[in-house]
Parts: structure tokens; C-alpha cells; sequence
């Protein structure tokens, strides 16, 4: 039923954009296709939370207020439409592609220090966590002013949908008496979708060329998962598999980016 009614939205927001066009009547639209970095910020970048822990329920848990997110790569498309009675002003949807990678080694010399001095102090552990990866969907308002000969200033503001997927987890332990490894826990994550918020401002040159600058908050995703635990590490387990519901990430981040307009 949730999945229902995102895809309608985003229906709705495309169905939106086409008015929008039409309406613009001889006005200009312009499409910018962009590349760019990604800088987490605030606790999605963080790289241990509070309370981490090692647990028969919850495996190797990252604790709270933690996303391990380090920089990586966006992708976006924005499709601006002008609003004909105010000079300036347009009609913006946009559509990115987020890639964050992410930094295990805080929270590996972590749990390793946890185990000096005990029973499990014989263990080895290798961390393998996947990447980030969002697609947010997003529409809104964008204003602009003529700076300079050849230099454009703008203004966006938009709200809209992020589609996202929690990186995997993965960890494997060498046991230094057996000088065996096993894998002690395999977690994986359903995709979430959370509401976002984007502000930005932008320099356009020449008419062509774009530079922006972009805050990007997509909320707090609430995902759900499964986590495989191995016996041999987590001794006494009731249940080697379990569902997750309910991991809750804050996500927010910096982008910018370079561009190139197109009119159409």
C-alpha cells in the first residue's frame, strides 16, 4: 500500500512538470544535467554511535545517531519551467543519483578493543559494509537574477521523496586458536523511502554553465531487514535469522555540482 502511494506521487509530480510546460506557452524551458560530490554531514557522517555494542539480539550494533557515510558521487537531472506572469521565477523538478561509500576502520578497532581481556579475545574481526544510495525525486520553485554580464545568480528551494537503501553488513571473524574464519554476521536492508527538503544556490555563465551549491536533508528512513547471525561467535542464540524494523538514519548532506544547461 506504501509503495502505491509513492508511485503516485511521483506520477503526480511528472504529471505536474507537463502542465507546467504547457503553460509556460512561448517561455524558454531549460534542462541542466549535472555532476558532482556528496559531503555527509551531522551524524549520517558519523563513524560509531552512541551505545555501540556487541549483542546475541542485534549482532554488531553501529549504536545510535551513526550513517559511517564518507563522499561520493551525484548524479542529477533538473527540468525548470519559467512562470510567465514573474519574471525570474520557474517551476523545478529534479531527479539525483547519491552514492555514498562508506569507513568501517573507527568502528572495527572499536569492537576489536571490546573484546581485550575476554572469553572472545581470540577473534579477528573484517568488516565489509556497503554503499549508500538514494534517489530523491523532488519539486519545487526557482528564482533568478542577472548578477553580472554573462553571470546568472539562482535560488531553489524543493520538497519531494528519497528512495534509499541502507549498505549492507558484513563481518567476518578469524579465529586465531582454529585459524579458521567464518562469517558471524551477514545484514541486509529493505529499500525506504523518507520526505526531503533541498536548498540551493546557483551561478549559471554564459548562459550554459552551471555551479551549485546544495543542502539536501531527506529525513529520517525507517528500514526494515534481515540479520543472520552465526552460533559459533553468538553462543546461545535462539534464532540464527531475525527481522530488523524500525533502523531509523538520519541523512544529510552537502552537494556540489557542475553543469550544463540545455534550452528546449
Amino acid at each position: 500500500m506504501k509503495q502505491i502511494k509513492y508511485l503516485l506521487l511521483i506520477l503526480l509530480i511528472i504529471n505536474f512538470g507537463s502542465l507546467s510546460l504547457l503553460n509556460a506557452q512561448n517561455e524558454k524551458a531549460s534542462l541542466v544535467i549535472k555532476g558532482g560530490i556528496s559531503i555527509p554531514t551531522g551524524v549520517y557522517s558519523n563513524s560509531i554511535g552512541e551505545n555501540a555494542s556487541i549483542s546475541r539480539r542485534s549482532g554488531f550494533d553501529f549504536g545510535n545517531d551513526v550513517g559511517l557515510a564518507t563522499l561520493g558521487p551525484v548524479f542529477s537531472i533538473e527540468l525548470t519551467s519559467p512562470i510567465t506572469k514573474i519574471k525570474g521565477l520557474g517551476w523545478l523538478f529534479s531527479g539525483r543519483l547519491i552514492i555514498n561509500p562508506t569507513n568501517s576502520d573507527d568502528l572495527q578497532n572499536y569492537y576489536q578493543n571490546t573484546l581485550k581481556n575476554t572469553t572472545r579475545d581470540t577473534a579477528v574481526f573484517s568488516f565489509d559494509i556497503g554503499n549508500w544510495v538514494h534517489v530523491p525525486f523532488m519539486t519545487g520553485f526557482s528564482y533568478g537574477y542577472n548578477l553580472f554580464d554573462d553571470i546568472n545568480v539562482y535560488a531553489t528551494i524543493q520538497g519531494g521523496i528519497d528512495i534509499s537503501q541502507q549498505p549492507y553488513r558484513k563481518v567476518d571473524a578469524f579465529f586465531t586458536r582454529s585459524k579458521t574464519t567464518e562469517n558471524i554476521e551477514d545484514t541486509k536492508f529493505d529499500v525506504a523511502v523518507s520526505y526531503g527538503l533541498s536548498a540551493s544556490l546557483e551561478f549559471e555563465f554564459f548562459e550554459n554553465y552551471n555551479l551549485s551549491f546544495n543542502y539536501l536533508n531527506l529525513g529520517v528512513p525507517s528500514f526494515t531487514g534481515k540479520r543472520t547471525l552465526n552460533p559459533k561467535f553468538f553462543n546461545g542464540i535462539f534464532d540464527i535469522t531475525t527481522n530488523i524494523a524500525g533502523d531509523k538514519r538520519p541523512v544529510n548532506m552537502f552537494l556540489i555540482s557542475f553543469g550544463y544547461k540545455f534550452n528546449i
